[in-house]
């Protein structure tokens, strides 16, 4: 994905992962709490249900995203799924984690303001240790200089995996999020460590990258389809009950999510959510793994053991991950069909959103301070526009047209 199309869409994309996550949370919370008091079905507690409800807002769209790389949508719409995708993973585990420090607490106002407040601290704690450690790497590729020397390649890759996992167990240390604090790195890492890399070991990383993520992407699917084998479910007909009005619920709680989001944006922004964006950000809501790894997290520390609710929501939380992969992640690429939402060619480049603003003084200032060469600079050099077309795929720019190219000519049509 393209970071210039990231930036350009960041306010869409941080209404969607904060706030539109926290109304989502509240409304599955809430509404899963009453069909229980009303007695529809399986009543879980208060707290139980609005930690169902953080869980449960945590999307997973990678069936989403690997169908729009494949058929090439707009990548506007592109960047709010993914970007949405990517924070709000880590705002509903910091909620989650801070809701069951208080699992043995009175509720009180008291105790409301200081779970705010705890939430507040361990989000932007790990995201500054994260944003932190991914400066220093930065620097120190920078000022030592191993891009000059060939013999550093295999350092360079080690060190570039390390840094992230320092960034984990420093988090984690000091009782923040270390998962949060790795994605805070990964993002700092990407925008300014990866250009002080040299040309082999930016093609190396993001091959190594890319082929790790696609085994551990295989590697959940395959532990979600064990799952349901292999975890303790204990279904009866006020849990199926249950499963039927979480699903309904989802729905509508996504809708609460997208439908205020897009139209905050709209107004905010110089964008445009069309009504066809949002249904496909609304189907683009999958649950899987972070979902259900929160889930499994709260079921063996056994935070509710009344009324079995933890083993409830681990039951209910697989199943709803499983239904919205295999349904809306198939049904996704039939959508995209009808609604033809094709990749625009060109870019305005005359924006002068607040997010453009803020791409242009990163570009200008900070980057040149973190690192050798800039996205821009790299793009003119014909190393780079082939590494850009080698690594980006099908949204990669064109390569530009050299005498002497450096990689074999490309392929006759």
């Amino acid at each position: 994905m393209r970071q210039r199309s990231f930036f350009r869409n960041m306010t869409g994309i941080c209404v969607f992962a904060f706030l539109g996550t926290f109304i989502s949370a509240f409304v599955t919370g809430l509404l899963v709490f009453l069909v229980g008091l009303f007695g529809w079905c399986h009543p879980m507690g208060a707290l139980a249900s609005f930690v169902f409800g953080g869980l449960i807002s945590a999307t997973d769209p990678v069936t989403v995203l690997a169908v729009f790389q494949a058929t090439k949508v707009d990548m506007d719409l592109h960047s709010l799924v993914f970007g949405e995708a990517v924070l709000n993973d880590a705002v509903a585990i910091v909620f989650c984690q801070t809701l069951l420090k208080f699992v043995k607490k009175t509720a009180g106002l008291d105790t409301v303001l200081l779970a705010i407040l705890t939430f507040f601290a361990a989000f932007l704690g790990s995201f500054l240790i994260g944003g932190l450690v991914a400066v220093l790497s930065s620097l120190l590729f920078k000022w030592g200089r191993m891009y000059d020397n060939e013999r550093y390649l295999n350092l360079e890759i080690i060190l570039l995996c390390l840094f992230p996992f320092v960034a984990f167990c420093v988090a984690e240390g000091l009782g923040l999020s270390g998962i949060v604090s790795i994605l805070a790195c990964g993002m700092t890492v990407r925008q300014y460590t990866y250009w002080n890399l040299s040309d082999e070991a930016q093609l190396v990383s993001k091959r190594f990258f890319k082929v790790t993520a696609s085994l551990t992407e295989t590697f959940v699917f395959v532990y979600l389809g064990l799952s349901l084998f292999t975890f303790p479910t204990d279904f009866n007909a006020p849990q199926i009950t249950l499963l039927f009005l979480a699903l309904l619920i989802l729905l509508f709680s996504r809708a609460c999510n997208i439908i205020p989001g897009s139209l905050l944006v709209n107004r905010l922004t110089r964008k445009n959510v069309s009504p066809k964006f949002q249904l496909v950000l609304w189907c683009s809501g999958l649950r899987g793994a972070v979902a259900f790894a929160l889930a499994v997290h709260q079921w063996e520390e056994k935070a509710f053991p009344d009324n079995n609710d933890s083993t409830v929501i681990l039951t209910i939380t697989l199943m709803l991950s499983v239904i919205t992969v295999v349904v809306f992640g198939g049904g996704v690429t039939c959508l995209l069909g009808i609604l033809k939402l094709e990749s625009s060619a060109t870019e305005d480049q005359s924006d002068l959103s607040m997010e453009s603003k803020i791409a242009r003084f990163d570009r200008n200032h900070i980057k040149p301070l973190l690192s050798r060469r800039t996205h821009h600079t790299y793009e003119q050099s014909t190393r780079g526009s082939e590494l850009e077309t080698a690594l980006m795929g099908d949204y990669a720019l064109p390569p530009h047209t050299h005498d002497t190219p450096l990689t074999s000519p490309p392929a006759e049509e």
